[in-house]
């Protein structure tokens, strides 16, 4: 008997892959989920339990491996991500099976990967609410796919990609009451979080070009953040520094044309898309930030 698992991301897109494989094997999947910066070590970890050989199948979503594309290069691994840092080493492996392209989300990936399948099982809720979260990782934060990105937050015990799958299992129906007030509070965190930003702008010249930025600290809601400060601000980059992780965080105005994970790739040793990218806090990022000028 086939025996398959599911690592993934942090995120909402991190949910949606996980319920469209689920969906599509027509059975709860034992998932994991981590990050590019922590990845290697939990995978690692992970491998060096016995329990790990009785897997034959491990799937690998939505996480730029670009920096780890050795330690998850083995048979036994289908790597399905969209991440431009990821797509340009693609190359480079050698065992694993790879789907790594850029869409919109990995969630939408996997949908055309196997929608010839999963037409034929998804009802129009289940395809309604791939749907609200793809729009979501694309930046097309409507009420709806907001307020799935708020539940799926929202969660502060056990693993929040399979409580989301749980809660989601058939679809978007919309939100009862107590979803509604989740959301509701949700929404007065960010603007409480919104109101006490300190912020700082600058430019980052690549390429003989020249994009303006910028840059404030948070240690969550960093797409809300970031689209609040690209409308309020007019720029082409928001970074966000978020100083428990020792991480940071980036996000760009749909008009820009800035290679934004190649920007990560120098100042913060990440990666990304073209719209979202971070990496850690490094002493390159923090000589840049020298360059910018705090407004208040």
């Amino acid at each position: 008997m086939s025996r398959e698992v599911v690592w993934t991301n942090y995120g909402l897109d991190g949910a949606g892959c996980y319920l469209l494989l689920k969906w599509l094997k027509k059975t709860d999947l034992e998932v994991h989920y981590s990050t590019p910066r922590k990845f290697r070590d939990d995978f690692h970890q992970w491998l060096l339990d016995s329990s790990a050989t009785k897997y034959n199948k491990i799937y690998i979503t939505s996480i730029d491996l670009s920096k780890s594309l050795d330690i998850a290069d083995r048979p036994d691994c289908v790597i399905i991500d969209t991440h431009k840092s990821h797509f340009e080493r693609k190359h480079l492996y050698t065992d694993a099976k790879t789907a790594i392209t850029e869409t919109s989300s990995t969630t939408r990936l996997i949908f055309r990967l196997f929608k010839d399948q999963l037409v034929k099982i998804l009802t129009p809720h289940q395809i309604k609410l791939i749907s609200l979260i793809d729009n979501y990782v694309a930046g097309k934060i409507e009420p709806d796919s907001y307020g799935l990105n708020a539940l799926y937050w929202s969660a502060h015990n056990g693993n929040r990609v399979e409580r989301f799958a749980q809660t989601f299992d058939r679809g978007f129906v919309g939100f009862d009451n107590q979803q509604k007030n989740n959301i509701e509070l949700h929404k007065k965190k960010i603007v409480k979080t919104i109101s006490e930003l300190d912020i700082f702008k600058g430019i980052i010249p690549v390429k003989g070009k020249r994009y303006s930025v910028v840059a404030t600290f948070a240690d969550s809601h960093f797409p809300e953040i970031s689209e609040h400060i690209i409308s309020v601000y007019d720029v082409d980059i928001v970074m966000i520094v978020n100083m428990t992780q020792k991480t940071v965080y980036m996000h760009q105005s749909k008009e820009s044309d800035a290679p934004l994970h190649l920007i990560a790739e120098k100042l913060t040793e990440g990666g990304g898309t073209m719209r979202t990218a971070g990496g850690n806090l490094t002493t390159k990022f923090i000589e840049f930030t020298k360059t910018l000028q705090q407004l208040w």
